[in-house]
């Protein structure tokens, strides 16, 4: 009796362990289906100023972040987190966001897009050049493989007489969104003991509140329609507040490698969106395109799981020598 009680109870114990890793894998992709709106929504709010944009999409993102908190009991954190997580999360925020929203004023949405979907890519070239890394000529063949599928998609425009240089302001915009947000990655991935997955949430405050004295000095106060008011929550509540926690809940306790794999797809995600809602055109260059950046964040993963074995061989060789 008592060892079918302890096989009862091991098997209780297990279900619910499953139970929890498929919860936290759903926050997870949640969190890649709501990232992957992000042009869509960016594009919905084009009317309004971009301080404007920024001041009510933080407030909510950090609202959003404090229930968050409050709910789980983890006001601790705050504790833990230096300073210079706090200066670097609010610059990061503002200057990320500033590059990310006003790239697709100031170009095509799928180009600028696609373009800010290389952070993975650039991610894996600059690991390359970090302290006790190794870098490879296959970080630089995945960074030029993505890079191709920029080419293709600008091609047409190549072809007919050089890039429309009226678009130029929003490709350096997407890039260096692009170069500000795989910097962070990096700093999140080396300092992940001292950085929670709300840092970027609370960050909103400050940041929220340098915007609205941005705003109320520089630019004109428009009120929102319902449907902006609609985009608002959910890219201020989910995007910019529930977004960050959703998938670090995904990661630490769902699928990880699922949720890895599934998060290079988003590229793919986000044009399916942009097409739904026929905010671009479709063609077999955008497809081509998309699927080489893809494929090249693809190839970020078998790179490192390559250096992963090569380490390991080396060790298993030092062992037995």
């Amino acid at each position: 009796m008592n060892l079918i009680s302890s096989l009862n109870l091991l098997k209780g114990i297990q279900m619910a362990k499953e139970e929890t890793q498929n919860t936290a894998t759903f926050s997870g992709i949640f969190a890649l289906i709501i990232w992957s709106l992000g042009a869509c929504l960016i594009r919905g709010l084009e009317r309004l100023p971009l301080l404007q944009i920024f001041t009510i999409a933080w407030s909510l993102g950090f609202l959003t972040t404090v229930w968050h908190l409050q709910r789980q009991g983890r006001w601790h954190i705050l504790q833990s987190i230096p300073w210079h997580a706090w200066l670097v999360g609010i610059s990061m925020l503002v200057i990320n966001h500033a590059a990310y929203v006003n790239s697709y004023r100031f170009a095509p949405t799928e180009q600028v897009d696609l373009i800010n979907y290389l952070w993975p890519v650039l991610v894996l070239l600059f690991t390359g050049f970090l302290p006790g890394e190794r870098f490879s000529p296959w970080h630089l063949a995945s960074a030029l493989f993505g890079f191709s599928g920029i080419y293709i998609l600008l091609y047409p425009e190549l072809k007919n007489g050089g890039i429309n240089f009226d678009y130029i302001e929003g490709y350096l915009c997407a890039i260096f969104a692009c170069i500000c947000w795989a910097l962070y990655v990096l700093y999140s991935r080396f300092l992940k003991a001292s950085v929670p997955s709300e840092l970027l949430g609370l960050c909103c405050a400050p940041s929220a509140f340098f915007a609205y004295c941005g705003h109320i000095s520089f630019e004109e106060t428009l009120s929102p329609n319902t449907q902006e008011i609609v985009i608002f929550m959910i890219y201020g509540t989910l995007s910019s507040g529930a977004g960050y926690w959703l998938w670090d809940n995904g990661i630490k306790q769902g699928h990880f490698k699922l949720l890895n794999v599934l998060s290079y797809f988003t590229p793919i995600l986000s044009v399916t969106w942009l097409l739904s809602f026929q905010l671009i055109q479709a063609s077999s260059t955008l497809f081509l395109a998309y699927t080489i950046v893809v494929a090249a964040s693809l190839s970020t993963l078998l790179v490192e799981k390559w250096q992963k074995k090569q380490v390991r061989k080396t060790i298993a060789l030092g062992v037995e020598n």
